[in-house]
C-alpha cells in the first residue's frame, strides 16, 4: 500500500509488503479507489488479514464520499474470513492504514470489484439459451451487493 488515488474496475489489493512480505514499521498510508464507472459502486473483500492487534497496527475503510466508515480492522482475522467476510460497499473507498514500531505481520490481501448500480424501479432483462442443459435451474438473489446470496 501507498498514498494515492486508483480508478478501477477490479482487481487485487495488497499492504506495502505485496503479496508474499511483511508490511513495515510505522507507515502510514491513505489511499483512495474509485470505480471506472461513476455510477457503479466498488466492493472490498478481504481474502486474508493479519496485522498487529490492539490500537497497535490499525486498517480503516470508509466510503470516499461521505466519509462513513465501513470497517475497523486489527488482528489476525484470515481464519475467520469465509464465515464471517469483511467487505466495504462504496461509491468509492478511502483506506487508510498505520503501524507502529514494533512487530509487523504479513498484512493483507483484497479483491476489488466494481458493481453496476441498480436503482429502484429498473428492470434488467436476462435472456437465456437453455438448449444442451439439463433444464434444472438454481436461481440466487442477494439484496446486499452480493455479499450473501439467498436461493429462490
Amino acid at each position: 500500500m501507498d498514498n494515492g488515488t486508483i480508478t478501477t474496475d477490479g482487481g487485487r489489493f495488497f499492504d506495502s509488503g505485496g503479496e508474499s512480505a511483511n508490511y513495515g514499521n510505522y507507515e502510514s498510508f491513505t489511499k483512495y479507489f474509485w470505480p471506472t464507472v461513476a455510477i457503479n459502486d466498488l466492493r472490498m473483500t478481504f481474502t486474508r488479514f493479519n496485522i498487529q492487534g490492539g490500537n497497535n497496527d490499525r486498517l480503516r475503510v470508509y466510503d470516499a464520499t461521505t466519509n462513513q466508515q465501513l470497517l475497523d480492522l486489527s488482528g489476525d482475522l484470515t481464519s475467520s474470513l469465509h464465515t464471517n467476510p469483511r467487505v466495504a460497499t462504496g461509491k468509492g473507498l478511502k483506506v487508510v492504514f498505520t503501524s507502529n514500531h514494533t512487530t509487523n505481520s504479513q498484512g493483507w490481501d483484497a479483491n476489488i470489484e466494481s458493481i453496476e448500480t441498480v436503482y429502484s424501479g429498473t428492470t434488467h432483462p436476462i435472456n437465456w439459451n437453455i438448449t444442451g442443459t439439463s433444464k434444472e435451474f438454481h436461481l440466487d438473489y442477494s439484496v446486499n451487493n452480493g455479499a450473501t446470496w439467498n436461493r429462490l
